[in-house]
């Protein structure tokens, strides 16, 4: 048991248990803040993104609420099949969909691309140049906790809330070992 808990939850059973097991519900919420703050730093050092799919275009691959981890490569060893992530202008979302078709006219490679869901391939090809987002795996169901936790109601849950808690229960603490209790005499009382 964490030794924060203060000792009188400790006393009474079921409130034993509940405060057991609020400070395991934290433990768990703290490891899962540390891991998807350092888990995306670490991808980054090592030439790896991940991008929160919100869209259903990639039907199976890629389903919606999952994350595609991208590794960065040259688009001169994109093949037939791979996944891609494009940005269509400068201000909007990537999108990450499958190379169909290249075109190799005039010197110049052209990347026609498709969503798997998607009943026709996208209106233009597009030109790569340069380093490039290729899928290489994807992670089911964590897009939804990642985008959760970047809204101001999960930012709440995960870290402002939890962090009080603990503040308060230090304060507790600290408080009930200054503060003494009644006078206890070993004498009985009249």
């Amino acid at each position: 048991m964490p030794g924060w808990v203060p000792d009188l939850l400790l006393k009474a059973g079921p409130l034993r248990r509940a405060a057991r097991f609020a400070g395991w519900t934290y433990l768990g919420a703290a490891l899962a803040i540390i891991v998807l703050l350092i888990v995306p730093t670490i991808l980054a050092l090592f030439g790896f993104r991940a991008y929160v799919i919100y869209g259903g275009s990639m039907g199976a691959s890629l389903p919606n609420g999952s994350i595609g981890i991208t590794r960065q490569i040259d688009a001169e060893s994109l093949d037939v099949g791979d996944i891609v992530a494009l940005k269509k202008s400068s201000h909007s979302l990537p999108v990450l969909h499958r190379v169909v078709a290249i075109d190799a006219r005039d010197g110049a490679r052209k990347f026609v691309t498709q969503g798997d869901a998607n009943k026709e391939p996208d209106a233009e090809p597009v030109g790569l140049h340069g380093p490039g987002d290729k899928v290489v795996f994807s992670i089911p169901w964590l897009g939804y906790l990642v985008h959760f936790a970047r809204s101001g109601a999960g930012r709440a849950l995960l870290l402002i809330i939890p962090s009080t808690l603990l503040v308060g229960l230090v304060l507790w603490q600290t408080w009930k070992d200054i503060v003494p209790g009644p006078y206890v005499s070993e004498e009985p009382q009249c």
